[in-house]
């Protein structure tokens, strides 16, 4: 009866969805942001490249 009333009640709330564009900007920003934070990553390519799939999965 309630939601005969208020037909919003029965909508599922939807997730914003981003475009590629915006999570490739956002994954790089937080890997820049990373990498200033952690100067000593920066001629290490194994320790740069987890921590780019770290800004990956802080993410998600």
């Amino acid at each position: 009866t309630l939601n005969r009333i208020n037909p919003k009640l029965n909508t599922k709330n939807k997730l914003n969805k981003c475009s590629h564009q915006d999570l490739y900007s956002l994954i790089w920003t937080i890997y820049a942001l990373a990498k200033t934070i952690y100067p000593s990553t920066v001629n290490d390519l194994i320790a740069s490249f987890h921590l780019l799939i770290s800004s990956f999965f802080f993410y998600l």
